[in-house]
């Protein structure tokens, strides 16, 4: 308590309408220590929602105008958005902008530009989100896993894909496929065309694999 921020003794100041020079050390103290209070109080009462999986794809509109009308209106009262991976259905680079894409990114840019910080992390589907959609957006990048402080508590958070410890088959996949090199490469001698193809392909080879595997090893072990 000894230590104090003039740059809120003035803001408290000036809304009680006090000259700050007049307040003893001890009382800038009290003061400071109560507006931090009601200020912990405001955000412990807004609350931060966390989502994933919306699987995002001009297919199925009427996920994305709910996830539109989230952001437009409870979204709204947040101290906080977590969106944990798999965002879109697929998302093979930044330079994809379909309009379907340019809305979603206009939704989010709106919704950041009202202050409420707004977090992405990478899934399976969007792994090539990158500082273009970022900038764009103005989201900001988790790492996956992410170790954050939720109101000072601890907080671990994951996509969930690594979880799947039991198959290495496609752990081994995805170690390969979030190589930056291969993305560089990926971008350099495929345009853009060609990654939707390659995408497709992939999405529909795991889709066969899926039906002839184990089930229980896509489970979180």
């Amino acid at each position: 308590m000894e230590e104090f921020d003039s740059a809120i003794v003035s803001k408290i100041c000036r809304q009680l309408k006090h000259n700050d020079r007049e307040l003893t050390r001890k009382n800038k103290t009290i003061m400071i220590a109560f507006y931090q209070n009601q200020r912990l109080k405001q955000r412990l009462t807004m609350p931060t929602y966390f989502i994933s999986d919306l699987h995002l794809d001009e297919s199925a509109p009427e996920i994305a105008k709910q996830f539109f009308n989230f952001l437009k209106t409870t979204a709204k009262k947040a101290d906080a958005l977590y969106i944990l991976g798999d965002f879109f259905e697929i998302w093979i680079g930044d330079d994809d902008l379909t309009p379907f894409n340019l809305t979603v990114i206009k939704a989010l840019k709106d919704y950041t530009d009202s202050g409420i910080p707004t977090y992405i992390m990478h899934g399976n589907r969007d792994f090539l989100i990158g500082r273009r959609f970022l900038k764009a957006t103005g989201c900001q990048l988790l790492k996956d896993p992410s170790l954050i402080k939720l109101y000072d508590i601890p907080v671990l958070l994951m996509h969930g894909d690594l979880l799947c410890t039991q198959d290495t088959e496609y752990l081994n996949v995805r170690k390969k496929l979030r190589n930056p090199a291969r993305h560089a490469l990926f971008f350099l001698f495929k345009s853009l065309k060609q990654r939707k193809e390659y995408a497709t392909k992939l999405r529909l080879k795991s889709k066969e694999r899926y039906k002839t595997i184990d089930k229980t090893i896509t489970d979180a072990n």
